[in-house]
């Protein structure tokens, strides 16, 4: 509602626009001769689309932590339609602010420069995801999903709730997270931070040895759950 009544007139021009897209030929219509979008936020993901006006049919989000390690920068961008990216102005400015001078400076160097880094860092996020998500699968219990982008690894590990090692009883994403942490000393994020209290967050923003090394020691230490 606050979006439609900043946008007023123009509401009508995206309203019938759905909210989920179950293709790609919804979400950008037929593909035929137009301009080339490379997505640039799905690190892991290599497709190409090529549509017709894309500039007012598109709205892009992005951030600078995951594809210039610019993590705790808080810096992120939008490109849209000028009527679009003025309305979400106006809600943004009554939100939040405060971007730093010197972190807005740092992420127009960084989109302006050569990508090859960024670039090599997906193939090694891509590598460790790879690593991390075999690692768990070989894990009873953990169901694994299959992210294509960012760092991080949000398993199912409903199975083990219920489950206790005599000591600790594990009801929820929270006490198996403080399980992992007083047991294997590894440090994990309850998904319920995140409106899914099933689950949990594993960053693979670390070394190969460290992932295996982790990993290793949950597989052990749950593996004492009965």
């Amino acid at each position: 509602k606050l979006f439609r009544d900043v946008l007023g007139s123009q509401w009508k021009i995206i309203n019938p626009i759905p909210r989920e897209f179950n293709t790609e030929a919804q979400l950008f219509g037929p593909a035929v001769k137009g301009k080339e979008l490379k997505p640039f936020g799905r690190m892991m993901t290599k497709k190409t689309y090529t549509i017709t006006r894309p500039f007012d049919r598109t709205i892009t989000i992005n951030g600078y932590a995951k594809g210039f390690a610019m993590t705790g920068w808080r810096l992120g961008y939008m490109g849209a339609p000028k009527f679009i990216a003025d309305a979400c102005s106006k809600i943004q400015g009554q939100v939040t602010s405060g971007a730093s001078s010197f972190g807005q400076k740092a992420g127009a160097v960084a989109l302006m420069s050569d990508m090859e880094p960024t670039y090599a860092m997906r193939e090694a996020f891509r590598e460790r995801r790879d690593i991390v998500l075999s690692l768990l699968q070989e894990i009873q219990g953990i169901k694994t999903n299959h992210p294509d982008g960012a760092f991080y690894v949000f398993p199912d590990v409903s199975a083990f709730f219920g489950k206790s090692d005599g000591i600790t009883t594990i009801r929820n994403a929270d006490d198996f997270c403080d399980y992992i942490m007083s047991n294997a000393y590894v440090g994990l994020v309850s998904g319920a931070a995140f409106g899914d209290p099933n689950s949990f967050r594993l960053s693979y923003a670390a070394s190969e040895e460290q992932l295996r090394e982790a990993i290793s020691r949950m597989k052990s230490v749950l593996a004492k759950l009965k």
